[in-house]
């Protein structure tokens, strides 16, 4: 990518503005001009280190049985890689794709978890939370509608993070914590 990026930008007459993302997609560069970020669907943008965090979500989770609700997913970075027949991923941008285990929606509005469950009806034991830097104010409505057996909470800013989870109430507990530096 970084060597080869400069020839596979394509500049029209008019030279494009604003937000651009170069990345690899299947070993063919990829290039988007003023489209909405994370246009091919968010995940960890660093490779090696997306698979480490995979690893750990996924020998963590393998064993428990249930559904599973992915906020702020992308595409299910998270939860792709688990079989499990009833899976909802959830994110502000939509994929291309029709598909019934996705859901378009923008998790700040106010009134977020309404609309999820005026259309989704379904109820989840697995929850996995990979927020924005800004963090998930609504984490608590979600858990306390969805009363989960377990969840993950993915964040790349501890403090957010921590102010989310000390919104929860008291029957949950941290049973494991683990530390992967997405920027080496």
């Amino acid at each position: 990518l970084l060597k080869n990026w400069k020839q596979e930008v394509k500049i029209n007459s008019q030279p494009p503005m604003g937000h651009v993302e170069i990345y690899d997609l299947d070993e063919k560069v990829q290039i988007n001009w003023n489209q909405t970020y994370a246009a091919e669907g968010f995940s960890q943008v660093n490779s090696e280190t997306n698979s480490l965090l995979l690893e750990e979500v996924f020998q963590y989770f393998s064993n428990k049985d249930g559904s599973i609700l992915d906020l702020f997913g992308g595409k299910g970075n998270l939860s792709q890689q688990f079989r499990t027949k009833k899976k909802t991923c959830v994110d502000l941008y939509s994929t291309e794709e029709k598909n019934e285990n996705f859901f378009h929606l923008n998790l700040f509005k106010d009134d977020a978890i309404a609309e999820f469950t005026n259309n989704i009806k379904n109820s989840y034991d697995i929850l996995f939370v990979d927020p924005p830097r800004s963090g998930f104010k609504g984490l608590d409505q979600w858990v306390n509608h969805y009363r989960p057996n377990y969840f993950a909470y993915v964040s790349c800013h501890p403090a957010t993070m921590i102010r989310d989870l000390q919104s929860l109430t008291q029957e949950y507990q941290a049973t494991k914590i683990f530390l992967i530096d997405l920027f080496p």
